[in-house]
């Protein structure tokens, strides 16, 4: 907590080497979180933006008690979760609930790897499981809508995911 007084009272000082290394702890687990959204190609504008609230006066009225580490995540959150807003994009899970459960950025880095084992695992699945696993998960379709476009029943279309589901499982943990 100390450490975290020294970089936000140097960052209000605006000291270079501070937001060196501000921008060298937290550059990758913020672009990490954009990525995760599908929205890093706004990540430049979003990182921006994070700084600009860093640099305002009452940014860190109220917070004193907070870990910075948690703040910046928090902040980066609440950018992207406006993007989506003003974009009427879904999300798979809100941004808010994702940083209730994992409150730091080193937790979404961590996070983002186990995403790129199941995106590799999934691309090795055949084309008709991968398919499914792409509609339901990546596209967000109802197994309804999913079962209508198979032409099959919405329980088959649920028992199938499930077994999918479990050789995605037991691909990652043998890894």
């Amino acid at each position: 907590m100390n450490d975290d007084l020294d970089l936000i009272t140097a960052l209000k000082a605006n000291d270079e080497e501070a937001w060196r290394k501000f921008i060298a702890g937290y550059r990758r687990p913020c672009y990490l979180l954009a990525k995760r959204y599908r929205c890093q190609k706004h990540f430049e504008d979003f990182f921006s933006e994070l700084i600009v609230n860093l640099l305002k006066e009452d940014f860190f009225s109220g917070r004193e008690d907070q870990p910075f580490e948690e703040t910046v995540t928090r902040c980066f959150s609440n950018i992207i979760s406006s993007y989506m807003h003003k974009a009427k994009r879904r999300l798979n899970v809100p941004v808010y609930e994702e940083i209730m459960t994992y409150p730091s950025a080193s937790c979404l880095a961590e996070k983002e790897e186990l995403y790129s084992l199941l995106e590799q695992a999934r691309s090795e699945l055949p084309g008709e499981e991968k398919s499914l696993v792409e509609d339901y998960f990546f596209q967000e379709t109802t197994l309804g809508e999913i079962a209508e476009k198979r032409g099959v029943h919405a329980t088959t279309v649920m028992r199938r995911l499930r077994k999918i589901c479990k050789k995605l499982e037991a691909r990652i943990e043998g890894r």
